[in-house]
């Protein structure tokens, strides 16, 4: 031991850092961390992130959102996420027109519509960029209408069924001519195959795979029984459906040539969720009511399906989602 003046000299104590100290600081940090995140990002899964919805989609209101000079929209409006604006979706026709439920749009070149005057009901094909007539598909009597409309994948071609009747006639129909269509006395379409050649429809005996050809069914295994008001939303491509439950919506795949669905995952659903449908490039965007939010889902084979996103989406209060444009 050294010495000054007979005095022993002891070195400085040397602090030690030790493991209990590192979890505490750890922790802080760690908490420090998850609390500036969600004040900035707050939302349900806070460690997706949030994003800006850069798309737009098409909506259906009920007299919930007024113009610049208070006057409430209703009906079909296009919604631009980015900037919060309404537009009529405005054909020039006289009358009323509707788009036959989420189905009615093609991918950007069509949509199905019923047009409604006081003189006439009919189901109208729109061509999508010039929102002009193409030609009357079908007159009704009034008080009639178009219940189920989808398109194929490429937008060639579209399916459709009166809504009021047990076994009403489907109809599968080309875009560009009015002479190439067909008929069968078959359930109600849900969607088309990729290649356009089979349908996925809905009966009292649950779901089966139709032929676009000839109408030959062919029942659908690997699903328990789907009632006829289950609500089912088809993916743009036609290779997966889902089927929605009030507590969520089970992702299938679907096998068109072995007339199978192979369960993909669960998509739970929070209480105030509003609405959900595919977007184009076949996520599952799921809509929850107040805080403007809406989550993302898709699917990767051999891992199943995964949260996405939370996208900023503020729609008003009663607001339908009926086509997502872009995404």
């Amino acid at each position: 031991m050294p010495e000054v003046n007979g005095a022993a000299i002891f070195p400085p104590e040397k602090k030690t850092w030790t493991l209990g100290k590192s979890v505490w600081v750890a922790a802080a940090v760690t908490v420090l961390i998850c609390t500036l995140w969600y004040l900035f990002f707050p939302s349900s899964f806070p460690h997706l992130g949030s994003k800006e919805a850069s798309g737009s989609v098409i909506l259906f209101l009920e007299d919930t959102v007024t113009d610049a000079q208070g006057i409430p929209y209703a009906g079909t409006v296009l919604y631009e996420p980015t900037s919060e604006k309404f537009s009529y979706i405005a054909t020039g026709d006289p009358g009323q027109v509707t788009p036959v439920g989420p189905g009615a749009f093609s991918s950007g070149t069509y949509f199905l519509a019923m047009r409604t005057t006081p003189d006439s009901n009919e189901f109208v094909l729109y061509d999508y960029a010039t929102l002009s007539p193409v030609r009357v598909i079908q007159s009704l009597e009034s008080g009639r209408s178009i219940a189920w409309a989808i398109w194929s994948p490429d937008g060639k071609t579209f399916a459709y069924s009166p809504g009021g009747a047990l076994l009403p006639p489907l109809t599968v129909e080309s875009a560009d001519s009015a002479t190439d269509m067909t008929w069968f006395l078959a359930p109600y379409p849900l969607g088309f195959s990729p290649d356009g050649s089979k349908i996925m429809v809905r009966g009292e005996q649950g779901l089966s795979i139709m032929s676009a050809a000839d109408g030959s069914l062919t029942q659908v295994s690997g699903i328990s029984a789907v009632g006829l008001q289950t609500k089912i939303v088809f993916a743009p491509s036609g290779n997966s459906l889902a089927i929605v439950s009030d507590t969520g919506a089970e992702w299938y795949i679907i096998d068109w040539e072995a007339a199978t669905l192979s369960h993909a995952g669960t998509v739970p659903f929070a209480s105030n969720t509003a609405d959900i449908i595919f977007t184009p490039d076949d996520s599952l965007l799921v809509w929850k009511k107040g805080g403007g939010r809406a989550l993302t889902y898709s699917y990767e084979p051999g891992k199943g399906v995964k949260k996405e996103a939370v996208l900023k989406l503020p729609l008003p209060e009663g607001a339908r989602i009926l086509h997502v444009v872009s995404w």
